[in-house]
């Protein structure tokens, strides 16, 4: 699309009252963003948009119309899952959740499923917290030992041994 057809198409939308303003930037966002990265400025846009509908866009309005617009495609964009959820979710060689999570564990102290971390020790223990621990040394039976409640016992906890080591 050229800049004269955007042009006509942004004005005839906004003319129409069909649209309100926002609802017309969503429409046109991805040619706008194709015309931006051929080197039109959005300030010549605005411009060109400008000499051609009664209503006139002020800098900041089209700046912000523009970003919303870009901000609705950003969330409604379908994020690929990683390749052991998508064999999950077609039914290729299915595991469970925590099958897949212990999977990526690589010593035999980590094979030690995240269900069962859960279970021992009754805090809902993240992968990362559960290969944090195993690196610092700590198995179930000493976090169980330490009587933590939370996660975020935990993290703190790690974050000192961590600081720790890293001093010495």
């Amino acid at each position: 699309m050229t800049i004269d057809e955007l042009i006509v198409s942004l004005t005839n939308d906004v003319e129409s009252d069909n649209f309100i303003l926002q609802v017309v930037f969503d429409r046109h966002i991805n040619e706008i963003e194709k015309l931006k990265s051929q080197g039109i400025t959005y300030k010549r846009i605005m411009e060109l948009l400008n000499k051609e509908v009664s209503k006139e866009f002020k800098k900041a309005n089209f700046n912000t119309l523009i970003f919303r617009a870009k901000q609705k495609i950003k969330t409604t964009q379908p994020v690929e899952p990683k390749t052991e959820i998508r064999q999950v979710l077609q039914n290729e060689n299915p595991k469970t959740e925590v099958e897949i999570k212990a999977s990526n564990f690589d010593s035999e102290g980590l094979k030690q499923s995240l269900k069962e971390w859960r279970l021992e020790t009754n805090i809902d223990i993240s992968l990362r917290q559960a290969t944090r621990l195993e690196k610092a040394g700590i198995n179930i039976e000493k976090l169980c030992e330490l009587n933590f409640t939370t996660p975020k016992q935990v993290s703190s906890y790690l974050t000192k041994i961590e600081h720790r080591k890293s001093k010495d």
